[in-house]
């Protein structure tokens, strides 16, 4: 997996440094032939650096945002330019410095969402691999949301950077046509992506799933405080296995401590129930079959709530 070598907040900053080289050359006026082969020295030597600058940030030299920005490196300078072309070249020259800091600005904001290629002490591939179609569209969802602006970002990318393997080739478009039903991002298709920026009504949605995170984990610190928080935490988890499988998880992975057994088994069953839903989103399983291994779920589960002792809680 592609990773940055040093933290966030520096590479940040050194790309906002080339973004404000860029502003400032786009800011400059073009009158003459010399301004504008002047202009273009400049343009080239910043494409140096920051083609250099990228390959040298990443753990390969060769990633997808070295290409990316040496994809917009096309040689427009034409042999002689007569008086007559001045503005037409000194247009084109403008456009595509606006295009160098587009992408940087892009670059910048995925890495933000990205979370394994920030190296997050926390996550790993491995908590990624299992993630059911639910979590996914979760993830998906404050990605897009940490990005609330009137840009678009590929689905494909955001997915990438978090750990999420494409299943199959219209992943990304089957993810985000389920969202948009819900009115909760809106998609388009540009140059080859599925690109998507969330609605307000997708915000609203994320701040609810975010303020429910947070009184789960404060229920189930309050409830660990108690002397019998043991069984009253085990039928926690057993009303929220009647009402709903993907919470139950979600409570089961914040109070298990990671090297219990049970947290080994917790994955076997996130990972059959993000098989089961990809089965029936795919339409290869039918009704009767999938409700069936839902309940083998959910009975997995019981047997696994009702197995959990004090060492396999985090404290």
């Amino acid at each position: 997996m592609l990773q940055l070598i040093h933290d966030y907040d520096l590479f940040k900053n050194d790309i906002e440094k080339f973004e404000e080289s860029l502003t400032d050359l786009f800011e400059q006026p073009i009158k003459t032939i010399a301004d504008f082969n002047s202009q273009h020295k400049i343009l080239t030597h910043l494409d140096e650096r920051i083609c250099a600058y990228l390959s040298e940030a990443f753990t390969a030299p060769n990633n997808r945002y070295v290409k990316g920005y040496q994809s917009l490196l096309v040689d427009f300078t034409a042999p002689t330019i007569s008086p007559a072309d001045l503005k037409k070249w000194s247009d084109r020259l403008k456009f595509n410095i606006v295009e160098r800091k587009n992408i940087l600005i892009h670059f910048r904001k995925y890495i933000l969402v990205s979370d394994l290629i920030k190296k997050d002490a926390a996550i790993t591939a491995a908590d990624r691999s299992n993630l059911s179609i639910e979590a996914i569209q979760h993830l998906l969802l404050e990605k897009l949301n940490e990005l609330f602006d009137d840009s678009t970002y590929a689905i494909e990318h955001i997915l990438w950077g978090n750990g999420i393997a494409m299943k199959r080739r219209s992943f990304d478009k089957e993810l985000g046509d389920m969202l948009e039903a819900k009115n909760l991002i809106k998609m388009f298709f540009d140059k080859g992506n599925y690109v998507a920026t969330i609605t307000t009504t997708g915000a609203a949605y994320v701040e609810e799933m975010i303020k429910a995170r947070i009184k789960l984990a404060s229920e189930t610190k309050a409830a660990k405080s108690e002397t019998k928080n043991l069984n009253d935490l085990k039928e926690k988890l057993k009303t929220d296995l009647q009402k709903d499988i993907e919470t139950t998880i979600d409570h089961l992975n914040l109070v298990i401590k990671k090297n219990s057994p049970i947290s080994d088994d917790l994955i076997s069953v996130s990972g059959r129930l993000g098989m089961v839903e990809r089965q029936n989103i795919k339409g290869i399983i039918s009704t009767s079959d999938f409700n069936l291994e839902q309940n083998r779920i959910r009975a997995a589960l019981l047997q696994l709530i009702n197995s959990l002792g004090e060492e396999d809680l985090l404290i």
